[in-house]
């Protein structure tokens, strides 16, 4: 299987949506060029659907998780990744879908300023500023993975619900540049959400700019069209 064949120790959705994406997207630049070999990112795009299917979907989660390619046994860990391959443009099933429509919604997951990057009963979860050396995704929201799962519920039809998410990402980026006047890297998903680290960071959080329109009006800028 292509998830055995990729010499890590683990596969996350994530880098399965993301490979999944780019395949496809090579597909097409490939025939609308008239090259050759079009076909064939389709097919290791299936492929990696297949072992997405096989390997990382969970049903009694409801959600997508983490494997271990080397003990061959799945990671439990709660994390915002369980979303991600809604992002996938038919990576997901319909009943994926409403499985994680549901899930993600959970108390667990669902802060008050959007998605949680770790489940609240996860023993590591916390929303210390730990940005520094490396990034803390154990607790806090962070702009990047709510914009891409309400993207991805949108892409499904649960667009009440990506509103619902855009509506409290957007919340916090306001209540950020009224409390601090800059924007912080990620959010505390307790209360008061405060910032986070990295004070006057843009990149990925920009995406917050038309984050609430793009739902509204069933837009998706980075929809795979298959």
């Amino acid at each position: 299987m292509l998830i055995a064949d990729c010499g890590n120790s683990l596969a996350s959705a994530d880098v399965m949506t993301e490979l999944y994406r780019e395949h496809l997207a090579f597909a097409q630049f490939l025939e609308a060029w008239g090259e050759d070999g079009g076909d064939d990112h389709k097919l290791i795009a299936s492929n990696i659907r297949s072992a997405t299917d096989e390997f990382l979907w969970r049903n009694d989660k409801g959600s997508y998780a983490a494997f271990n390619t080397t003990s061959g046994t799945p990671i439990d860990n709660d994390v915002y990744l369980m979303g991600f391959p809604l992002f996938g443009g038919g990576l997901s099933s319909e009943s994926q879908a409403k499985a994680i429509s549901e899930r993600i919604f959970q108390d667990d997951m669902m802060g008050e300023w959007g998605v949680r990057s770790t489940s609240k009963n996860d023993p590591n979860y916390n929303n210390e500023n730990l940005i520094t050396p490396y990034s803390n995704w154990q607790g806090p929201v962070w702009t990047v993975a709510n914009a891409i799962i309400s993207y991805g519920l949108m892409d499904h039809g649960y667009q009440k619900q990506a509103l619902d998410l855009a509506q409290r990402t957007i919340t916090v980026m306001a209540e950020d540049i009224r409390n601090s006047g800059t924007w912080h890297e990620c959010w505390s998903s307790e209360a008061g959400g405060e910032g986070l680290a990295a004070e006057g960071f843009l990149s990925w959080n920009t995406l917050g700019y038309r984050l609430i329109s793009d739902i509204e009006n069933g837009s998706n800028p980075m929809q795979v069209v298959n």
